[in-house]
């Protein structure tokens, strides 16, 4: 749901970052996505530390469709 966050947060971090590598490239064949309307909406995208709970406070709405393969 906030694939922009998950990458700012895995660059910092060695093992999630082999986690995500993992993921991007066993589960979604090298594809990364983005979700720019969830991140237009939330404020909380920014920081550095929170829970998933605390980033869906921003969101208002979040469709499926959103969700588009990153360039």
């Amino acid at each position: 749901m906030f694939p922009e966050y998950f990458r700012r947060v895995a660059g910092a971090n060695s093992k999630l970052r082999a986690r995500y590598d993992y993921v991007r490239t066993q589960l979604f064949g090298g594809m990364e996505f983005e979700n720019h309307s969830v991140a237009a909406q939330s404020n909380n995208l920014t920081q550095p530390t929170g829970t998933t709970a605390e980033l869906c406070r921003g969101v208002r709405e979040f469709r499926m469709d959103d969700i588009v393969v990153r360039r």
